[in-house]
């Protein structure tokens, strides 16, 4: 899930990247952290829901047996 992996970088980013970007008249950070917070708000997932969210697996058929 992209939230979950945006909220799991976002405490790494702001410490090392948490300027204020001149062109833009904000952090970048700050901007993504609002985005997060806009998204989280409008599919009702909480801060708990991405700390516990984990990817599905893979669902494969597994390899094809090769014929002599």
């Amino acid at each position: 899930m992209l939230l979950a992996g945006l909220a799991e970088v976002s405490p790494w980013a702001q410490q090392w990247h948490g300027e204020v970007d001149p062109a833009f008249g904000q952090s970048p950070v700050d901007a993504y952290a609002m985005y997060l917070e806009d998204k989280q708000h409008e599919y009702g997932i909480s801060d708990d829901d991405l700390k516990n969210s984990r990817p599905e697996k893979p669902k494969c058929a597994g390899r094809k047996k090769k014929q002599s």
